[in-house]
């Protein structure tokens, strides 16, 4: 396990295979992931306002699994050059450990596209 200030805060933990080296985050959440973000504008895509959903295409849907994949990502983007050695990505896990819901799991390379249209 990787311990940083960041992901301790973040309430994200952050595992390295020691055999593949292998990154898996994991975030522990306290909402449904299933649910639809209100978002003040009406719009159901991740970035809201600042994307319409008529110009969304295939942007990510704006629920809170989604947002706290974005937010796991944005942590780690921060906190990769303390990690020491190689590395490779693997996936992400939010779990929900005091709501209902299944939770949910992505590749690192199911979600960077995503990610790099929203920085």
């Amino acid at each position: 396990m990787i311990e940083t200030p960041e992901l301790h805060n973040c309430g994200l933990i952050l595992f390295k295979h020691k055999k593949t080296d292998q990154l898996d985050l994991v975030i522990a959440s306290p909402h449904n992931v299933n649910i639809q973000m209100k978002l003040n504008d009406g719009n159901v895509n991740l970035l809201g306002m600042h994307l319409y959903d008529m110009n969304a295409g295939h942007m990510l849907k704006g629920d809170y699994g989604n947002m706290e994949i974005i937010k796991g990502l944005t942590v780690l983007n921060q906190i990769l050059p303390k990690i020491k050695g190689e590395y490779k990505f693997g996936n992400i896990k939010v779990i929900t450990p005091n709501v209902g819901g299944s939770g949910r799991i992505r590749t690192f390379q199911q979600m960077l596209p995503y990610f790099g249209k929203i920085l």
